[in-house]
């Protein structure tokens, strides 16, 4: 039982090295692109001194996959530089999925658990070979990938965050193949666990377009009539229409203008909503049938600038692997974004405006060292100080990097990265409004840090940011945070920062405030029944940061706030006006 040369690439690789040592006098010929993309996952530097080492390998079975499936899982095992055994190993397992499926099934949680290990693999190579080899197990196996559909939807979604468009491409391929081979109600389930509350927008709008495809497929009567997936597929959709993602809340919306016509989904929404959120939701479905969904929104690529630059090497690397499914992207313009002061242009640097920072500063920010991203977070800080809007022209870029390490798995790096984000802040101003989302979405978690110096310097920076950011921006962003956010050490210090704006955006922006914060004190409104009228409560309970949220709304809006709110849910209405005029 011992698999044959013509089969056993690892043993004949192996070969090949030996007599290439043996006879090192002899002059090796460097393999051409074309050469090179014969061998599929093949490293450049690897000989291959047999001509059947070539795709159409991979249209024959083995002759004993047993012994095959071992090779893979030792090479997969294997740690350090040797990668090019990895590649060998994830073609071996692409070949069991074809042809043995039945070996393949027997072992099928360790396989995927290792082939989900080689996608988040530093060397780009490996890990798109592990991403599209994901995809065939979908092709070549169908719903027997339904075994382990969580993980593997985790893994690719939280890759997706990476900036390596080449690397997206193949896991939107993938995602593709999973949405038409696998059940569908499984792999609905996995993308609203993995995908609706992640942290970074990207991921989320990703999420929201493969949905959108599951729901096409699967038709949204099917997924209502499901006691598992009801109440989670309407949260979902009220979460995409108000996501801050453009592209997030355009696939929301196309999820919701499928549901208009469903006859009992508006007794559903008031089932598994809250009374606000199944009022906007009612709204948006009325807008729908009047007006229609509308253009898609233009893609937005924060990371275009950087694969244009590094666009040769990208499609070198791309040859050398013989990589299917891949596509030529052209990179979007960017939208400026309005806000309360000064427009500024977060377009790509063009001919009128070139990156002039520094690209050691990018690589030590992202760099896997500690000491490395400690340094060039203190080079940003100079570089702001020194070349301000040179930074500014660039703060887009500049953030996808930087803004990380706002929540960095080291803590001293944690910390740094905290003291000089403090300090840069009046250097930043107005630009700071074009990422505040993002900066947002990494500072908060701070607030409920152990570490008494991160939330004091988490405080210092949202209080910095009343300053130097828009304040009608700012409220938007409050006032999502407080909606989602469930840490009882985070929400009431939200709800404190979004009562101290609220009188100064009122007076220019009376409605946006009304949009944005009336609704939270209709979520939360319960919390008073735990403090005193007139704010008896204690200092750090929710109950007492709602009631000055209501004073204070209450201050600015008068009477006008309890008949807005009674229109909704007079019960709240009810609470609210005890408390205030108390």
């Amino acid at each position: 039982g011992r698999v044959s040369e013509e089969e056993d690439s690892i043993s004949l690789i192996k070969w090949g090295r030996s007599r290439s040592r043996s006879a090192s006098h002899i002059p090796r010929r460097r393999a051409s692109l074309k050469d090179r993309a014969n061998v599929h996952g093949t490293p450049e530097n690897s000989s291959t001194p047999n001509s059947t080492l070539s795709d159409d390998k991979y249209s024959i079975p083995f002759n004993n996959p047993e012994a095959a499936l071992a090779e893979a899982t030792r090479n997969l095992h294997k740690g350090g530089e040797e990668w090019n055994y990895k590649v060998q190993g994830l073609n071996i397992l692409r070949r069991l999925s074809r042809h043995h499926p039945d070996v393949f099934q027997s072992e099928i949680l360790t396989i995927i658990r290792l082939t989900c290990a080689e996608v988040q693999n530093l060397r780009s190579s490996v890990s798109r070979l592990a991403i599209q080899i994901i995809g065939d197990y979908f092709e070549n196996l169908k719903n027997i990938m339904d075994t382990d559909i969580d993980r593997t939807c985790d893994t690719l979604l939280s890759k997706t965050a990476e900036l390596n468009q080449f690397i997206k491409n193949d896991i939107l391929l993938t995602f593709s193949k999973m949405v038409q081979n696998a059940t569908p109600v499984r792999v609905l389930s996995a993308f609203i666990q993995n995908g609706v509350n992640h942290r970074n927008s990207a991921v989320r709008a990703i999420a929201a377009g493969c949905i959108k495809d599951v729901v096409e497929k699967m038709t949204v009567p099917k997924i209502l009539a499901s006691r598992e997936l009801c109440s989670r597929f309407i949260a979902t959709i009220e979460k995409f229409c108000t996501d801050n993602n453009p592209e997030t809340r355009y696939n929301g919306r196309v999820i919701l203008s499928y549901c208009i016509d469903i006859p009992n989904f508006e007794t559903l929404c008031h089932r598994n909503l809250s009374a606000s959120a199944s009022r906007n939701l009612r709204e948006l479905s009325e807008k729908l049938a009047t007006k229609g969904v509308g253009p898609p929104p233009m893609s937005r690529d924060r990371a275009s600038g950087r694969h244009q630059r590094s666009n040769d090497r990208a499609q070198s690397s791309q040859d050398s692997l013989n990589i299917s499914g891949s596509h030529d992207i052209t990179p979007s313009p960017r939208i400026t974004r309005r806000g309360g002061g000064p427009r500024c242009d977060i377009r790509e640097p063009s001919a009128t405006a070139v990156d002039k920072l520094p690209s050691s500063l990018y690589d030590n920010l992202t760099s896997a060292s500690w000491n490395d991203r400690y340094a060039g977070i203190g080079e940003l800080l100079e570089l702001t100080v020194k070349q301000g809007e040179d930074v500014k022209r660039s703060i887009v870029k500049v953030c996808d990097a930087f803004v990380p390490r706002l929540k960095d798995n080291n803590s001293k790096v944690n910390l740094y990265a905290l003291q000089c984000l403090l300090r840069m802040l009046p250097h930043l101003s107005p630009a700071l409004d074009q990422v505040l989302t993002q900066i947002t979405e990494h500072l908060v978690p701070n607030l409920a840090s152990q570490r008494a110096n991160i939330v004091t310097l988490t405080n210092k920076i949202l209080n910095g940011m009343h300053h130097y950011s828009d304040k009608s921006l700012l409220l938007v962003e409050y006032s999502r945070i407080a909606r989602t956010q469930s840490n009882p050490r985070i929400k009431p210090i939200i709800l404190d920062k979004l009562a101290d704006i609220i009188p100064s955006v009122y007076d220019h922006r009376s409605r946006l405030v009304e949009q944005s914060a009336v609704p939270i004190l209709l979520d939360n409104y319960e919390a008073l029944e735990s403090v005193a009228p007139g704010g008896g409560g204690g200092p750090g309970s929710l109950g007492s940061y709602v009631g000055r949220l209501s004073v204070i709304l209450y201050s600015v809006m008068g009477d006008r706030l309890l008949t807005e709110m009674g229109k909704v849910k007079p019960v709240a209405m009810a609470a609210v006006r005890e408390y205030v005029t108390s």
